[in-house]
């Protein structure tokens, strides 16, 4: 069954992340989607800030799936192949690829952040997951880990942020009734046919150390499998990869 989406739009908040757990503690319905012309609290993955200023796409849905834990994670697939399919509309001569685990790149570059919460009663049953995005438009951040763009940077024919949305919901809709009928498997391919990096080397920065290794596949639950030189593959849920040169130098984590 297609989600059908409930649209709340606001001048300035704090994070709309923030605004939508909070709804979602107190019992709105899935679909809810609160976006935000800027935001003064954006945060990306491990707490870090996310620059939001005027302009750009702030927004954040709310979905109750009916599914484990792990397979609801693999939504953030969902979610970054739907924003690669518009992105791909609006660049069509530029290389849109799928970083993992949920950014998306344009020639290299991060144009985009992902961030999923959730909360459950159980450790196998979830109430609520929220998808929080932040697509760059017209301005991108100078400073950030790896090298940033924005669509009108890159080329791409002026769009508005509320149409930007409206692209992505409309995409984000077909790709989960793929996936809620025929599973992460269902999408799988779809995330691959644009996946940055798959058969190369990387570097993955987990929260103590960094592994370095060949980045072999994903497996069915969206975890990255890592060819250690040890001969050992590693299954990696989370973690930050790096392409071959792009390390920062004053990296602090252990390499391992």
């Amino acid at each position: 069954m297609t989600l059908s989406f409930q649209l709340e739009h606001y001048g300035l908040v704090g994070s709309t992340n923030d605004m939508a757990r909070d709804r979602a503690i107190a019992g709105a319905d899935e679909g809810l989607v609160i976006r935000a012309d800027w935001q003064t609290a954006g945060r990306g993955r491990r707490g870090r800030a996310w620059s939001s200023p005027e302009g750009n796409l702030y927004f954040t849905f709310l979905l109750r799936p009916a599914c484990s834990p792990a397979m609801a994670a693999t939504l953030s697939f969902v979610t970054v192949i739907a924003l690669g399919d518009v992105l791909a509309e609006l660049l069509p001569d530029r290389l849109v690829q799928h970083k993992w685990p949920n950014d998306v790149l344009i020639g290299g570059k991060k144009i985009s952040g992902i961030l999923l919460e959730t909360a459950g009663s159980s450790p196998d049953r979830l109430d609520w997951l929220i998808v929080g995005i932040g697509v760059n438009i017209v301005s991108h951040p100078d400073q950030a880990l790896y090298p940033t763009t924005d669509l009108r940077h890159e080329g791409a024919t002026a769009i508005s942020a509320p149409e930007l949305l409206d692209r992505f919901l409309a995409r984000f809709a077909v790709h989960h009734d793929t996936w809620s009928e025929g599973g992460f498997a269902a999408l799988l391919p779809a995330w691959k046919a644009r996946a940055a990096g798959i058969g190369g080397d990387i570097v993955v920065r987990l929260e103590n150390h960094t592994l370095e290794g060949r980045f072999v596949d994903l497996d069915g639950d969206g975890m990255l499998m890592l060819n250690m030189q040890d001969g050992r593959t590693r299954r990696i849920a989370a973690g930050v990869v790096f392409f071959p040169g792009q390390m920062p130098d004053s990296d602090p984590a252990k390499r391992g």
